[in-house]
């Protein structure tokens, strides 16, 4: 439910279902596919940080335990995906069960490892909206950290 400053209410409905990937039109070439709504706003961020909203096209599965429904499939045929997977039991099955739907139509298929980077406020990096919130050290320590788009674009 809504509620709007008038003090009306309204009932929000999804068009289709969970296992159709919000930002599939369109794609460009390269892909940032991350889990949930937060962390697809965090891969915009990533983007326009990195100057390369030419280059990526973020694309969000609404919840780890979904698969990609099998008719959005082809929207990922020869692209090149970077997976910022959810680092918790739920999200590494997901990124799993992601990688074996699209390993076999993708062009390459790499999923960002977090490592051992902390927070600015020292709690472990566990997805893409964590990672947007880096400790400056961990910043600072390597290219694949501070340009993790233009890392990736370097490996395909």
């Amino acid at each position: 439910m809504i509620e709007f400053k008038n003090g009306t209410t309204a009932k929000c409905r999804t068009i289709g279902s969970p296992s159709c990937p919000i930002g599939i039109k369109d794609l460009k070439e390269n892909i940032i596919l991350c889990e949930g709504g937060t962390d697809f706003l965090a891969a915009y961020q990533l983007m326009w940080a990195e100057n390369l909203e030419k280059y990526f096209s973020p694309v969000c599965i609404l919840g780890a335990n979904n698969r990609i429904n099998e008719q959005c499939l082809p929207y990922f045929k020869d692209k090149n995906i970077l997976v910022f997977p959810d680092y918790d039991k739920p999200g590494i099955n997901g990124c799993h069960n992601w990688e074996m739907q699209l390993n076999p139509i993708c062009k390459a298929f790499y999923v960002y490892d977090f490592k051992d980077l902390k927070t600015i406020q020292g709690t472990p990096v566990k997805d893409v909206r964590d990672f947007v919130q880096i400790n400056g050290d961990d910043f600072e320590e390597d290219r694949e950290v501070r340009y993790p788009l233009s890392y990736f674009l370097g490996l395909i």
